[in-house]
Order: C-alpha cells, then sequence, then structure tokens
C-alpha cells in the first residue's frame, strides 16, 4: 500500500505542476479505468486471428514504447501472448 500512495503522490505532483498535458492526463486517466474496469472479466470471448487490426491497450509505457490505446495487426497468437 504504502508503494501504491508513493506512486500516486508522484503521479499527481506531475500533474499539478503542468509537466503533463491535459490530453496526457486523460488518456492517462483512461488506461487506469480500463484497467481497474476489466481487471475481473474474462476476455477470452473472442477468438483473435493472425493479419487482423484490433484496438489495444498497451497501459502506461516509457518513450518509445506504444501507451495507452493503439490499433495493431496482429502478427501471431500463442495462448494469451498476442
Amino acid at each position: 500500500m504504502r508503494e501504491y500512495i508513493r506512486n500516486i503522490t508522484k503521479t499527481n505532483d506531475l500533474i499539478l505542476n503542468g509537466t503533463l498535458g491535459n490530453d496526457e492526463i486523460d488518456r492517462f486517466s483512461k488506461s487506469d479505468y480500463r484497467w481497474a474496469d476489466n481487471k475481473g472479466k474474462n476476455f477470452q470471448t473472442r477468438k483473435i486471428k493472425k493479419g487482423e487490426i484490433y484496438q489495444f491497450e498497451f497501459g502506461k509505457n516509457f518513450v518509445p514504447e506504444m501507451s495507452y490505446e493503439h490499433r495493431g495487426l496482429v502478427i501471431g497468437v500463442n495462448k494469451k501472448l498476442v
């Protein structure tokens, strides 16, 4: 719990200091909301197919990695790994 409070405090400091723009704050909060909303759901209801394009939630990552919501082409499927 202490680690969570420390992380939330750091994020809030970035927001209050103007380090993050409104667009990034919106995307950041949507990512958190999706994570919390989907935490208990089972997503094995749709068959993912190689060669198809889907909308993915990459979460929050460091630059230059993909973050937030983007479309992606599936180049392979191995159990839970897409």
